[in-house]
């Protein structure tokens, strides 16, 4: 694996922000779409008022596998909310039911941007979340019952006290089909430059941290904040685009050389007035022994948003076995034996009938 970059330009730091508990909390809102060009504020309606959240990143994804969203909110210097949907269509706040409300003991912690994937590939969705002096790695139960700490036994705990982590990335950079993950890096208190980190998923519940040989960018001290990949050359491997405070923003393209394949899916929704990304749409391909699923949102991470075309890794095998997709209408479509090492598009009308049948564009 291999990261490379044209050199940054130096920083002059600076101090004196308040802290967070200087500022009073705010609300979150959610707008619904009208459907002619206006949105209308739901927030109260839709059971997620909470006007003293100090909210630093909100995420969505379908962790319950029953196709509604959740919706996930990392606070500062307080609990998380964690809303579900309640059979009323509204939504309930349960974040301490599922062990997502405070850090691995029990404390309040600055929770910056989280990232979700299955982490373990056993089709659940699972959460990192990078903060001030600290992580943690969820993993959730089967069933939706809950999130339980992987943080140490998985061996990202030596992250804790030694870096501020902002915004993370859970992407196969290597296409063995297993997430790994990518964390910038940089102090809030002082400005003081940090390592970036890098850790590829060993497929057995371990990371390793492969930052020593992923490029000279890992040895640089920048003063980190928004981060996130996206395929930016084409040819089929997660790039990184990092933003840092008093910095010119960086770009780093995966070299990583390895025998694996990959495929890249997008689903896309056709309306009357144009195609469009099919957000909130879920992917799952299988290929070489694993079941891989993604849901199609692009917000991830401390105020980054990842390319919302969705990469997969294949391994050894040259093709997926299977790609499925359920559509934001809830219908589901499949497709057998796909060639790998290609961007394929699937498109789908926003307005479905039973009868409705996606079409590939390879």
């Amino acid at each position: 694996m291999k990261y490379d970059k044209t050199k940054a330009a130096g920083f002059d730091p600076a101090e004196g922000y308040p802290g967070p508990l200087s500022y009073s909390g705010q609300p979150n809102r959610l707008y619904r779409n009208n459907g002619d060009g206006t949105f209308t504020d739901v927030t109260r309606e839709m059971g997620l008022w909470k006007p003293d959240g100090r909210s630093m990143s909100v995420t969505a994804a379908d962790f319950h596998n029953d196709g509604r969203l959740e919706l996930l909110s990392t606070n500062d210097a307080m609990a998380n909310y964690f809303f579900e949907m309640n059979s009323r269509g509204v939504y309930e706040e349960h974040a301490l039911e599922m062990n997502l409300a405070y850090g691995d003991n029990g404390e309040n912690v600055a929770h910056m941007g989280p990232v979700v994937g299955d982490i373990n590939r056993d089709g659940w969705l699972d959460i990192y979340i990078a903060n001030l002096r600290d992580c943690s790695l969820l993993i959730q139960r089967p069933g939706g019952k809950g999130f339980d700490s992987w943080t140490d036994q998985a061996g990202l705990g030596l992250t804790r006290g030694q870096y501020s982590g902002w915004a993370a990335m859970l992407f196969d950079y290597d296409h063995d089909g297993w997430l790994d993950l990518f964390n910038t890096n940089g102090s809030a208190q002082h400005e003081y430059g940090q390592e970036n980190a890098i850790y590829r998923n060993r497929g057995n519940g371990k990371f390793e941290n492969v930052s020593e040989t992923a490029g000279p960018h890992f040895k640089e001290k920048h003063v980190g904040r928004g981060g996130t990949g996206f395929d930016y050359d084409n040819d089929g491997r997660m790039d990184l685009v990092l933003v840092n405070l008093n910095d010119q923003a960086i770009l780093l393209r995966n070299e990583t050389r390895t025998a694996n394949h990959w495929i890249t899916v997008t689903p896309r929704l056709k309306f009357p007035t144009g195609i469009r990304d099919a957000y909130g749409a879920r992917v799952i391909v299988e290929a070489n022994g694993l079941r891989m699923i993604e849901d199609m949102i692009p917000a991830r991470g401390y105020l980054s948003a990842q390319d919302p075309r969705l990469n997969f890794g294949l391994g050894k095998a040259d093709r997926a076995d299977s790609i499925e997709i359920r559509w934001p209408d809830g219908q589901v479509e499949r497709f057998k034996d796909v060639p790998g090492d290609r961007f394929v598009v699937y498109t789908h009308p926003a307005n479905a009938t039973p009868r409705a049948s996606a079409k590939p564009h390879l």
